[in-house]
């Protein structure tokens, strides 16, 4: 999606890029490792090991293409193996580790240290049996940039704890952008990138987008990766909407639109009285037949459990998830006694800049400042008062 910044500047300076992310891949229990297909030399790029874990397996792949017991195990009596990276990282925002553990146990915790700082602990509970042994992410955020060489190591309490990949992700020290959870309706503004997610810790799927194909009278449930909070979501293109807020019987409410794969479409509910029905119709309509069931009501508890009600005369009214239907699935059911949902939205976590810009600025009118923003996945600087229209790309 494209949009159009009318700014007032006298130059632009692109300087370097948002982010980088460099991902590692274990292939044995001293730590050793590979970025892509190249083995890392363990001199100039790689892991010095600090402890060695129990051994490591390669797993395998079903037919899902989903990765199955991957990774380098550390058991109980291998407990805190860990190694600690060769390279410097610069201003680290997040690290990415995916990591399986047994159909029905393996506990403990994962813990990362950048540099000198504190190390930010991942607990790692006993799995949920729908889980079983496939690799999945977790994801610790760090809300102020971290640089130094990254150490980490696995503390297990129980069986195992297999480590695949880790991923480092270093930004500049502006503004990044994340989906994070909604704990309070009035965070919700027109206009919102949002994810719809599961409020259950045992359950990692997102809502997908309307598929003809797949999803016929209801909308598939696809993988997502959260944090081990749930506090974060990562983007997913296949999962992105936009929400809009505005009025209707002198009453706030709120319509869904999907205008990343379609021109014109509309979440609704749209099944009468006899259907579970989701579905994308291509305007907000309101006939005899089902009022205005293009348009919603929302609540959210500050847990983040979110409920999402149509205003339509359909009789299933509540936006749920579905775990019991093979493949899971998002429909609209009579009453909200499903697994809960929750709703993430796309925000701006700031760094540590002075003066910045957000996206949707008109203008720009102090002559003496200078001013930085992040335009097109690049940082930006900003001054004097000459009238310029910049064409950025929206992540």
């Amino acid at each position: 999606m494209k949009y159009r910044l009318p700014i007032v500047l006298l130059f632009v300076a692109l300087l370097h890029s948002y982010a980088d992310t460099t991902t590692y891949t274990f292939t044995s229990k001293d730590w050793k490792s590979t970025i892509n297909a190249t083995t890392c030399d363990g001199k100039t790029d790689g892991w010095v090991c600090d402890k060695e874990a129990y051994d490591y397996q390669a797993g395998y792949v079903d037919a899902q293409n989903r990765i199955y017991s991957r990774g380098v195990s550390v058991k109980t009596g291998t407990s805190g193996a860990g190694a600690t990276s060769i390279v410097t990282f610069e201003e680290v925002r997040s690290v990415d580790i995916n990591f399986c553990q047994n159909t029905s146990e393996g506990k403990g915790s994962i813990f990362v240290q950048v540099g000198e700082n504190s190390p930010h602990e991942l607990i790692i509970n006993r799995p949920p049996k729908s889980m079983g042994q496939y690799n999945r992410d977790t994801t610790i955020q760090i809300t102020t940039a971290e640089t130094g060489k990254i150490r980490f190591w696995v503390n297990c309490s129980k069986n195992a704890i297999n480590i695949n990949t880790i991923s480092i992700h270093s930004s500049s020290e502006f503004e990044r952008e994340v989906y994070k959870l909604v704990t309070d309706i009035n965070q919700l503004q027109d206009l919102d990138q949002i994810i719809i997610g599961v409020h259950d810790a045992e359950i990692n799927d997102i809502m997908g987008y309307f598929d003809e194909s797949i999803s016929q009278n209801n909308i598939h449930a696809i993988q997502g990766k959260y944090s081990e909070d749930r506090i974060y979501v990562a983007a997913d293109e296949d999962a992105i909407y936009t929400l809009h807020r505005t009025e209707l019987d002198n009453k706030v409410a709120f319509y869904i639109e999907d205008n990343i794969r379609y021109e014109s479409a509309y979440l609704v509910a749209s099944g009468g009285q006899t259907k579970n029905k989701l579905t994308l119709w291509d305007k907000l309509y309101d006939s005899s037949t089902y009022g205005n069931y293009g348009y919603w009501d929302i609540s959210v508890a500050p847990t983040g459990e979110a409920i999402i009600r149509n205003l339509g005369n359909s009789l299933g009214k509540y936006l749920q998830y579905n775990v019991g239907n093979h493949p899971a699935l998002f429909a609209c059911y009579a009453e909200p006694n499903k697994i809960p949902i929750c709703i993430y939205r796309m925000a701006i976590e700031s760094g540590d800049n002075e003066e910045n810009i957000e996206t949707d600025i008109q203008s720009i009118t102090t002559n003496p400042h200078i001013y930085k923003s992040l335009i097109n996945n690049q940082l930006v600087i900003i001054s004097g008062n000459d009238a310029y229209t910049i064409l950025g790309t929206k992540l």
